[in-house]
């Protein structure tokens, strides 16, 4: 009877301790500004990327030179 209140009881501090370090962590990005809540009206986290000039950017930016040589890779890896 008395192990089983021991178990019960590691588990209450296992428990209260995780919750623990898990508010620090967040007072910690809270208060170091790594992780900012939005305040106000038309607060955006990141910036727009359904515009024109933002898809082609990252079109142009998207490497496709060795493209034919990655598929034929694949080709012979699932061949095998």
């Amino acid at each position: 009877m008395e192990d089983n209140k021991n178990k019960k009881l590691v588990w209450w501090v296992v428990i209260i301790v995780v919750i623990l370090i898990a508010a620090a962590f967040a007072v910690y990005y809270w208060q170091s500004g790594i992780y900012t809540l939005p305040t106000g009206q038309g607060t955006t986290l990141l910036p727009p990327s359904d515009t024109v000039t933002s898809i082609e950017a990252d079109l142009n930016a998207t490497n496709l030179n060795d493209l034919d040589k990655e598929l034929a890779d694949i080709d012979k890896e699932l061949a095998q």
